[in-house]
């Protein structure tokens, strides 16, 4: 874990470093960066191991809300759980205590509020990249993109399942804007290179349970 101090009165802990990109760039958009600290775990495993530190990190005092990012890559049910069990392991959330997916505990007693939110919606399997996709499925160029893809398969290239297909879907979405300082956009950067739309508008429903959660937290910790 890189960071070792708390900065606001809510924490969003990410799997990812994109999931991070995307959370905090967002927070910035909707004036919520001010009370919102956004950190990555390094992975769908790490999150046992990060909850602990962050309870005895520099600040600790002030934590109000406590918020999960996760991508359901292997399913969102398994992805709520995993989750659910950190949260459990540091005895932040009973053994018979349920969370509903996307939706943020109230603080109690010295508790934070807690609250998992399980990438793309909750329910279907994706991460990160197919709540972009999805936020740019109609955009113009994303004709081309799908023509391109469907070629491959037709020519047997193994896409993989939908998240692997969902990343390299946007990676070739990314390829056909203009390389920038010699690389290709990619998800760890466009979300702070994307002023005023560039790549995908903010406001688009496929954000909506992002934007929510994001600011359900920042209430609970007001």
């Amino acid at each position: 874990m890189a960071w070792t101090s708390i900065t606001a009165p809510a924490l969003v802990l990410c799997e990812g470093q994109a999931d991070a990109e995307v959370v905090r760039e967002l927070t910035k958009v909707y004036r919520l960066a001010g009370v919102t600290q956004v950190e990555h775990v390094g992975g769908q495993g790490a999150f046992a191991e990060a909850v602990g530190p962050a309870l005895q990190a520099t600040g600790r005092e002030d934590l109000r809300a406590l918020g999960i990012v996760r991508d359901a890559e292997t399913g969102a049910a398994g992805s709520l759980q995993s989750a659910v069990h950190a949260l459990r392991k540091h005895g932040l959330l009973a053994a018979d205590e349920v969370l509903e997916p996307g939706r943020v505990a109230p603080r109690r007693d010295d508790r934070p509020a807690l609250g998992v939110l399980v990438l793309p919606d909750g329910e279907a399997s994706g991460a990160v990249e197919s709540v972009v996709l999805a936020s740019i499925s109609e955009s113009e160029r994303m004709g081309c993109v799908r023509a391109y893809m469907a070629c491959l398969a037709d020519h047997g290239v193994e896409l993989g399942e939908t998240v692997e297909r969902d990343k390299r879907t946007l990676g070739v979405w990314f390829w056909s804007y203009p390389i920038r300082k010699g690389k290709a956009v990619n998800l760890l950067d466009a979300p702070r290179l994307n002023t005023d739309g560039a790549y995908w508008n903010w406001s688009h429903s496929a954000f909506g349970s992002l934007r929510q959660f994001v600011n359900d937290l920042a209430a609970a910790a007001a």
